[in-house]
């Protein structure tokens, strides 16, 4: 039997009906309900559909067993041809869409604007470039950037499996309270991203831009317990899914929403005291220095990002101070005076430009901090340096603080109404 054959040409198959469909229905001021609806068969529902990259580079897809490739020629008809492989095969966008082919140059269908590359095994597994993930993967063609933009269309309990282990990490049994609570908060924040789909078709970014998602390489066996005794528990405040926001370490405090981004406040996420129980993790306490010279290069490059920035950079620094402080203590209001103005800088943005000094210069752990300025003896800024507490936004839970809880015996329950007060933990499907 040929490794890879063509629906048009070579087989037989039944025709598979794509219903595209919304898997809720929000009524006024209700949690949305979960309608079960046909949108790919072969997966159970609900569905979140995750970004995982967007390339003009070649990417490489291979199954585990074989896999079924549908091919369109225009995204809102039905599908052109249909392929199903047992071997790897290549995708790559060109001018005009995205060319598919298998071995090295052995081209099947040019200028797709979609791809949709389904395994046939039980388990549901697929390869892109050598990563493993579950569920279906969709190709689709981003004319804007004349790229391929890769999506991993997948159950949520799946997708899961992927977030807990990149989110919260491994731990043992005394920690399981933790991860269910991390389960809960994760399986939220991931439903109420459904009501705001992007224009390009996906829900979720599969990095920090909202939670991490590594596929199935890295699955752990305690984290899927938790996800597993978890299975369809949400929370919800006044009939709705919270914005289930969460971070590493408080540093002692957590922080009220208004506080850290320009959103409106929310009942159930304001600044309150962690009691100590995140202050046994490395990340509890950081710092961070410069040279004046090193800053300068670094806010340059990243200050542009939120406001005009002079021509040639930001200039020399001349001085830096707090102007005021949120509730918990976290910077709010930072003034950087130079030697070619003040610039003005705010909230948890500042994180992101006062990056760290080591490349590829990730950003800073927390707004946390205070600042140290190192002057020679003409008065010149020779040196900076920031210590602080805690990493993250600090919104929401705690999750060194929730594993602390855990390890002094709370609950899931306990935990998540102390992160989140007054959400309830309803359980969906």
């Amino acid at each position: 039997m040929p490794a890879l054959t063509n629906r048009r040409h070579k087989i037989l198959v039944a025709k598979l009906t794509l219903v595209l469909t919304s898997i809720f229905i929000y009524n006024c001021a209700q949690m949305p309900l979960y309608r079960e609806e046909v949108y790919y068969h072969r997966l159970k529902y609900p569905i979140v559909r995750v970004k995982l990259l967007e390339t003009k580079e070649e990417l490489k897809v291979s199954p585990d067993g074989s896999f079924v490739i549908k091919c369109y020629t225009r995204k809102d008809k039905q599908r052109d041809s249909e392929y199903f492989s047992s071997t790897r095969i290549w995708l790559k966008s060109n001018q005009a869409g995205i060319d598919i082919g298998a071995n090295e140059s052995d081209e099947l269908e040019k200028n797709l604007q979609k791809a949709v590359i389904e395994p046939r095994g039980k388990n549901q597994w697929f390869y892109l470039n050598g990563k493993r993930y579950r569920g279906i993967l969709e190709v689709n063609y981003s004319p804007q950037d004349t790229a391929a933009l890769a999506l991993n269309v997948v159950y949520i309990e799946d997708y899961l499996k992927g977030v807990l282990p990149a989110e919260i990490g491994n731990w043992s049994e005394k920690e399981l309270e933790a991860l269910k609570s991390q389960a809960i908060a994760a399986r939220t924040y991931a439903l109420n991203s459904l009501g705001s789909s992007k224009e390009e078709g996906y829900n979720l970014e599969s990095t920090v831009a909202d939670q991490v998602y590594t596929g199935a390489d890295y699955e752990d066996q305690l984290d899927n317990l938790a996800i597993k005794k978890t299975q369809g528990m949400v929370l919800s405040y006044d009939g709705r899914f919270i914005k289930a926001h969460y971070h590493a370490n408080c540093g002692g405090w957590t922080e009220s929403i208004e506080e850290v981004w320009n959103k409106p406040p929310e009942p159930y996420l304001f600044s309150l005291g962690d009691d100590g129980f995140c202050s046994w993790a490395k990340n509890a306490t950081w710092q961070e220095s410069w040279s004046r010279e090193e800053l300068e290069e670094i806010v340059s490059a990243y200050l542009k990002a939120y406001q005009e920035v002079p021509q040639g950079g930001i200039g020399k620094i001349l001085d830096l101070q707090v102007q005021k402080r949120s509730p918990s203590g976290r910077v709010s209001l930072l003034e950087l005076r130079t030697d070619k103005g003040i610039f003005t800088l705010e909230k948890d943005n500042i994180r992101w430009i006062f990056r760290r000094e080591k490349p590829p210069h990730p950003i800073l752990p927390s707004t946390f901090f205070d600042i140290e300025l190192i002057r020679d003896p003409d008065g010149e800024l020779e040196k900076i340096i920031f210590r602080g507490s805690g990493n993250g936004h600090g919104v929401g839970m705690c999750q060194t603080g929730a594993l602390g809880r855990a390890r002094a015996g709370h609950t899931y329950k306990a935990i998540l109404s102390y992160y989140y007060r007054g959400a309830k933990v309803v359980k969906i499907y």
